[in-house]
């Protein structure tokens, strides 16, 4: 009978175990939500808005900023902040199909590309 009672508390255990886990995931989903919402675009600035940023470097970017009613593009390197040009003509919205290439469509294509280089290379 001891060993019943034993088997039953440590499930109980374990069931409790999982439900502490599952109440600090579902916390920190809540935290990830509220902190996203809180300090996107520029904490809730009205005037100033990031349309879009790109990466083109380690610590150089390209950003497309709206200013109140102006469009703007500037770049960043660094330290370094710099108003390359205005944006003069409406901006389109661009389909989601021109959207980054998967990583698997890439890594495909630098294995062709391997196979043919390795096959060139066998005929010579």
């Amino acid at each position: 009978m001891g060993e019943n009672v034993s088997g039953v508390s440590g499930i109980l255990g374990l069931l409790g175990a999982l439900l502490i886990f599952a109440g600090v995931l579902v916390l920190t989903y809540w935290a990830t939500k509220y902190m996203s919402r809180r300090f996107a675009g520029g904490a809730g600035s009205r005037h100033i808005q990031v349309i879009e940023r790109v990466s083109i470097g380690q610590s150089q970017q390209l950003l497309l900023v709206r200013v109140a009613e102006k469009t703007m593009l500037i770049g960043t390197a660094g330290q370094n902040v710099s108003k390359l040009c205005d944006i003069e003509e409406e901006l389109s919205e661009v389909p989601e199909e021109a959207g980054p290439t998967p990583f698997s469509q890439l890594l495909g294509g630098l294995l062709n590309k391997e196979k043919k280089d390795g096959q060139s290379q066998d005929e010579r």
